[in-house]
């Protein structure tokens, strides 16, 4: 079989395309002109009782936890209703979302925006059982490999191009001019406008399982989507290999900006660009997936997929080790700084004179160490895609048709409680136990290697 690539053209796919890579647009766009906004302006008029960067990790923890809480009732509902109306009722959702949310910035309610965070999330983890469980209806078997790779891919650079215009126009923001807001509200608007319409065109699904009871007790409905996972062993070991990819992802996505200003010694701008070059990257690997199966759904390539994660990771800190740097003397004003070795008051002329001595991209790609780095740092991504667009199909292509939305839903739940788990390693790793950026990103690598031998055990289990 060869993949088929023409499906963007294709009306029973490239509606559903759209829709989730607006969605997933503005869910990012909306986080980080919040973020901006509390980073670069409240600060500097009020108190917000919290610091900013615990603010940012508040604001990333308000998108992901509704996956653990409502992904049950999510995918239940998938199941029992036809999901490109359910698709159309969350979409309106979205739109009040946004509604709201232009409101908020106007009036710079601050807290009242963290809620509809919230909201946003909740609106995403209803939409996603929908989305990947409707693909198989919608595509033939060897288009479903390919449709994946684009759905994983133009997420990761929806999430890039939203991130990147949601702190670009954050940064606009004047918060005692209402109307600067109006270029982020408007943005928002425009997305989820565009996102409406193309969900008008998603074609009408066969319902799931039109018989079921539908379980309004969160807790309950997950557990049982869990139960139902597990039971299916080559979708249970497939579900975790795919969780991992979301854990170690967001691993190597939350190190990269101190990656970048600790270790790289570089400014904003380069880790702009990295984080572009590692979301480029799975998006990469995410659609060559099915050009390097031909269309097959197998896992089989999964294991060398990570032993090419952990390549270019060591690669990565070998060239970071050998990266150009400012001179050693800011290297150890620095350092002095965070490590609060320097009195007080001379604390802001340091980080000053140290900020003003930070590579530009210019300066930084100028050295090929430095240029390694980036080229390791694609490696990885696209590794990364490669290693899990096979495993989510293998999901839901041995699924039961009546309970594939559900499986996705747990699916769901696994991911975030990995994203959640390898976070709070890493935080005890370097918080407690003071393990230095490259120790960490050497720990990641050999959990790669590691990963891999057990994928590679699984794997004539899952097929």
């Amino acid at each position: 079989m060869k993949p088929k690539y023409d499906i963007l053209t294709k009306r029973r796919f490239f509606p559903l395309f759209a829709t989730q890579f607006f969605g997933a647009f503005n869910d990012n766009a909306l986080r980080l002109a919040l973020v901006m906004i509390v980073t670069y302006k409240i600060v500097a008029t009020t108190t917000i009782g919290m610091s900013t960067q615990t603010f940012g990790v508040i604001a990333a923890v308000f998108l992901i936890a509704p996956y653990i809480l409502f992904s049950g009732l999510a995918g239940e509902l998938a199941d029992r209703y036809e999901r490109s109306r359910l698709m159309r009722y969350t979409k309106l959702l979205e739109l009040i979302i946004m509604i709201l949310a232009a409101i908020c910035f106007w009036y710079n309610d601050i807290y009242m925006l963290l809620g509809l965070l919230f909201l946003g999330g909740t609106q995403a983890t209803f939409f996603s059982p929908m989305k990947y469980s409707i693909l198989p209806d919608q595509l033939h078997k060897d288009e479903l490999i390919t449709g994946n790779g684009f759905i994983e891919g133009g997420t990761y650079l929806a999430i890039l191009i939203g991130s990147i215009v949601g702190a670009q126009e954050g940064k606009l923001i004047n918060i005692t001019e209402p109307g600067t807001t109006l270029y982020i509200s408007c943005t928002l608007l425009a997305a989820v406008a565009i996102g409406i319409t193309a969900s008008l065109f998603i074609p009408k699904a066969k319902i799931g399982s039109p018989d079921l009871k539908v379980n309004w007790n969160i807790a309950a409905s997950n557990i049982n989507n869990l139960k139902i996972i597990y039971a299916n062993k080559p979708v249970y070991y497939a579900a975790i290999g795919t969780a991992w990819f979301w854990g170690i992802g967001s691993v190597y996505m939350s190190l990269f900006p101190a990656f970048q200003r600790e270790v790289l010694y570089a400014n904003p701008d380069v880790y702009t660009i990295l984080l572009a070059v590692f979301s480029i990257g799975v998006a990469i690997g995410a659609v060559a997936s099915g050009r390097i199966l031909k269309g097959e759904i197998t896992g089989k390539y999964a294991p060398k997929a990570l032993v090419g994660m952990a390549f270019f990771t060591v690669t990565m800190i070998i060239a970071a080790h050998f990266s150009y740097k400012p001179a050693l003397e800011i290297i150890k004003a620095d350092i002095a700084v965070r490590s609060g070795n320097v009195p007080v008051d001379k604390i802001a002329e340091i980080r000053a004179l140290v900020d003003s001595k930070l590579l530009t991209p210019g300066e930084f790609f100028s050295h090929i160490a430095n240029i390694l780095v980036v080229v390791s740092i694609f490696g990885i991504s696209i590794c990364g895609g490669i290693y899990a667009i096979p495993l989510k199909t293998i999901i839901q292509d041995r699924s039961e048709v009546s309970s594939r939305s559900r499986v996705i839903a747990a699916d769901n739940v696994i991911d975030a409680l990995f994203i959640v788990v390898l976070g709070i390693i890493v935080s005890i790793l370097g918080e407690k136990l003071h393990i230095g950026m490259l120790g960490i990103f050497s720990l990641a690598a050999a959990a790669n290697l590691a990963f891999a031998v057990y994928i590679k055990s699984v794997l004539r289990k899952i097929g």
